[in-house]
């Protein structure tokens, strides 16, 4: 019983450990292989002038799975075009990591400024509240009998933040600098603008990529890439190459430094339906005790009617960006 004890233990402690350093994630930004189709604006609130249509994205992703107490993220989206050159979006999500359960619910606003006759300007604000709340409860200990009463009960954190996001785009390119949290309201502290690390954890994301056409055919290719920093971590990036047969099927691979390599598959179901899977395979030092990671996403544009925007979009279900 001792021995079982000391293994939940030292797992818990070591996703803790490893999802807030290794892996560049605390509690507050959850991990997705699928970023930009899952949702832009969850990174950068500058992407919501991109929707062409209303559209609702489903999630969820396992993490490290079959791992007592590893990462479980699930939530859903949902994007609006406004006017020819604004957008907002709502964004919830569910993120359980070993004890602890983060809630946010965030809302986003984007105005979209010409540049010139190919390039827009997306500035986009970010404002929600995250919920985060500990359970030590349910971590088993050697002795439970000595545990601290105080904290049987777990604590509740509420979090209100907000942050911002730049996106530069065309039909074919297009590069995004996101802060989805550059200031918080600490309870019984007032508004925070310094990283402090609890509940002002800043994470900087920087999205760039373009897409080619395959000369005399019907596919469609664009790599990309998606860099992660945290002044108290290594930079990360998520290099991305995908293929695009017509509307019907996109086929990619990952490759997150330092962490995983990842296969993705988009399938598109019906008109403005498509289904999404991706699939990581871990090679860090972690690899011994959860290997792989499963991400499902569904998303289903509402309306039927075209809005002539600027967007990479050149088929009207599955998304380029």
């Amino acid at each position: 019983m001792y021995r079982n004890a000391r293994v939940h233990i030292i797992s818990m402690w070591s996703i803790v450990l490893l999802w807030t350093s290794s892996s560049l994630w605390s509690q507050q930004d959850p991990h997705f292989t699928r970023y930009s189709f899952v949702t832009d604006m969850m990174y950068n609130p500058a992407s919501v002038t991109r929707a062409d249509k209303p559209k609702v994205v489903i999630f969820y992703r396992d993490q490290w799975s079959g791992l007592r107490g590893a990462p479980r993220t699930s939530g859903l989206s949902f994007e609006t075009p406004l006017s020819l050159n604004a957008g907002l979006g709502f964004n919830c999500f569910q993120d359980r990591i070993g004890f602890d359960n983060h809630f946010a619910f965030q809302s986003n606003y984007a105005y979209r400024i010409a540049l010139s006759s190919k390039y827009s300007l997306s500035i986009g604000l970010k404002a929600g509240v995250s919920v985060i709340h500990s359970d030590f409860s349910e971590l088993s200990t050697p002795e439970p009998d000595k545990n601290d009463p105080v904290y049987l009960d777990g604590r509740r954190t509420i979090i209100p933040r907000v942050g911002v996001g730049f996106l530069v785009y065309s039909e074919k390119n297009y590069l995004g600098l996101g802060v989805p949290a550059i200031a918080a309201f600490v309870p019984d502290n007032g508004i925070y603008i310094q990283d402090e690390g609890v509940y002002l954890s800043r994470h900087f994301y920087l999205t760039a990529g373009h897409v080619f056409d395959i000369p005399d055919s019907e596919f469609q290719i664009k790599p990309g890439v998606f860099i992660k920093y945290h002044p108290a971590a290594p930079v990360q990036a998520d290099i991305i190459t995908q293929l695009w047969y017509k509307d019907l099927l996109s086929f990619g691979l990952s490759y997150r430094t330092g962490d995983a390599f990842a296969v993705m598959l988009d399938i598109s179901v019906m008109q403005g339906v498509v289904f999404s899977y991706s699939y990581d395979m871990t090679y860090s030092d972690f690899t011994n005790v959860g290997r792989n990671a499963h991400e499902i996403i569904l998303s289903v544009k509402l309306s039927k009617k075209d809005r002539v925007i600027p967007s990479i979009h050149k088929f009207p279900n599955i998304s380029r960006f």
